[in-house]
């Protein structure tokens, strides 16, 4: 579990210890990959930077190490940063680090944990499941950095699914609404009674471990709705190509 603190990576967390999985968390906010756990349903709590190659390196490589046969990948790293709804010419700079930022984390953070883990989940025909948003496919200016970045992000899951269908390897994501927690209490303060409870995509990445279905799946989540299923892959990529 890749950003196991965050408000929806600790709901995965508990949800898989609950199910009797054996969960490694790794958060940047761990102060170094050695680091012991503190709770006693977590395998390990280990540090790593989404951005920086040699921190995941690191962590795939310590992974390798204590704690193979390696299953189920899970990302859920990745924060989000609100924006100014009237971003004129004076905060075009801004915009642009604020979206460079977003694509660094969740673009590239995605593509160097897929890229790390690709041979430890081959070993094992394994799962990779990324957490994207529904903001990727919504026109909202209070995040659209983040949106952005997420529309990219399940590109590069899409791309994944394809390219790792010859090594066995089932790539999901899982696109949830507005999610309580502490960016929707700073967008909308007064969305909580309309939105997602964290256990409820907790939930559908368990789902998406206990059943596999094909590779490509994107589950997308709204609240008072039931679970919509959707295939990333028009034509399934056979050998890497399609």
């Amino acid at each position: 579990m890749i950003g196991g603190t965050g408000t929806i990576g600790a709901a995965c967390a508990q949800a898989l210890v609950e199910r009797e999985h054996s969960v490694v968390v790794a958060s940047r906010s761990f102060k170094d990959v050695k680091s012991s756990p503190e709770e006693a349903d977590l395998e390990a709590r280990l540090a790593v930077d989404i951005t920086d190659p040699v921190s995941v390196s690191a962590l795939a490589q310590h992974i390798t190490t204590h704690f193979l046969p390696l299953d189920v990948v899970i990302l859920t790293a990745g924060g989000a940063e609100a924006e100014p709804l009237h971003c004129g010419a004076d905060h075009a700079a801004e915009r642009l680090a604020r979206i460079t930022r977003m694509t660094a984390v969740h673009v590239g953070g995605t593509v160097l944990v897929g890229s790390a883990f690709l041979p430890l989940l081959a070993l094992r025909r394994g799962i990779f499941i990324v957490i994207t948003s529904r903001a990727a496919s919504r026109h909202d200016p209070r995040v659209l950095s983040y949106a952005a970045a997420k529309a990219a992000q399940e590109h590069a899951v899409a791309t994944f699914a394809g390219e790792w269908a010859q090594h066995g390897i089932d790539v999901f994501c899982v696109a949830p609404g507005k999610v309580s927690g502490p960016l929707l209490r700073a967008l909308a303060p007064d969305a909580g009674g309309t939105a997602l409870r964290p256990a409820d995509v907790a939930d559908a990445v368990c789902d998406l471990i206990a059943t596999r279905p094909g590779t490509g799946t994107k589950i997308t989540l709204r609240a008072r709705h039931l679970p919509e299923r959707e295939q990333l892959l028009a034509d399934r990529c056979e050998g890497g190509r399609g």
